[in-house]
């Protein structure tokens, strides 16, 4: 297989992730040039909103929040960010989004059937459906479609194991772009990492790195960006009802990551869920190269904030919120 069949193929499937995010994107508007042979990053010219990099036998486009061909375009391409994170090919970048797919699975994608998907992509399309319904901006509805999402992971591993055999899984990595600030979210993620059967780590200040299983590392990445969004917005929204009390956001955070903890602990007790041997394995050898990250110690400034936040924390994930239904 030549260059071109493995761009083609990346083409493919970088449209049909835009496809169900709701954007049309076409062949030609992904653009190449000579330029795009590089073994670097760095150094090689925009062309237009997209442009294909071939590095290291991986492919990456990326499609751009400034538009040149299409504004109205980028823009939306913009709104719908959050969706692309049910996406492991898909990471979310500050000027747009990039899709990169690797050799090996391109070329397993042209030789194989197209038409039946993989698995990990239909069981990735039953918790898309589901956390579809955070985007009603209910804070419970998103925790608890959160919770359910683990729930039909917990039970499509052990599927996976048992029917197909796949117990020998890569170690992959699924990347996010982080706002600065909120040291609380730090915590957050690796109480989600916990919970998904995977490992965290910061590789910047803005990039948060999960690392495990795909599947796991997917739905980590997912729950930890829509439970990082509700608990900002709920101690924001304890703030503004409690603009007297000094650092109020920040208390009532910490203390809706604990009671997060709290129900999470409970979930992966009543699921027996425990982290994979080969990613605890894998996870003893990197963290031997990783530089330990010192902060502060947590001060919390108001109680009443902190016992609130734990409060809505637990009650968020507690069982009355969660329907049970597949």
């Amino acid at each position: 297989m030549d260059r071109d069949d493995l761009i083609r193929m990346a083409t493919q499937k970088a449209i049909g992730i835009l496809a169900e995010c709701g954007l049309k994107y076409r062949k030609r508007d992904f653009v190449r040039e000579q330029s795009e042979w590089i073994t670097t990053t760095e150094g090689y010219a925009r062309a237009r909103e997209t442009i294909t990099i071939l590095l290291n036998g991986n492919i990456t486009l990326k499609a751009y929040f400034e538009d040149y061909e299409n504004g109205s375009r980028g823009k939306k391409l913009k709104k719908e960010i959050d969706k692309f994170y049910n996406y492991f090919n898909a990471n979310v970048h500050q000027d747009g989004i990039a899709f990169t797919f690797t050799k090996k699975e391109l070329e397993i994608e042209i030789v194989q059937d197209n038409s039946d998907e993989g698995k990990i992509e239909l069981v990735m399309k039953k918790i898309q459906k589901l956390l579809a319904l955070a985007e009603s901006a209910n804070e419970h509805e998103a925790l608890s479609a959160s919770l359910k999402a683990q729930k039909l992971l917990a039970k499509y591993n052990l599927d996976l194991e048992q029917v197909d055999g796949e117990v020998d899984q890569d170690i992959e990595e699924a990347k996010m772009n982080v706002t600065t600030g909120n040291t609380w979210k730090a915590d957050l993620a690796v109480i989600i990492a916990n919970s998904y059967r995977c490992k965290f780590y910061v590789l910047t200040d803005n990039i948060y790195v999960f690392r495990g299983y795909r599947a796991d590392v997917l739905v980590a990445r997912r729950v930890f960006a829509y439970l990082f969004s509700v608990g900002k917005r709920l101690g924001k929204d304890f703030q503004s009802t409690n603009s007297a009390t000094r650092n109020a956001y920040s208390s009532y955070c910490w203390g809706f990551v604990v009671g997060i903890r709290m129900e999470l602990e409970k979930q992966c007790t009543a699921l027996a869920l425990i982290c994979p041997k080969k990613v605890e394995e894998d996870w003893k050898e990197l963290s031997k190269s990783l530089e330990s990250i010192k902060r502060k110690a947590t001060r919390l400034v108001d109680r009443d904030a902190y016992y609130k936040g734990k409060l809505d924390g637990i009650r968020a994930l507690n069982a009355q919120f969660i329907e049970c239904t597949d």
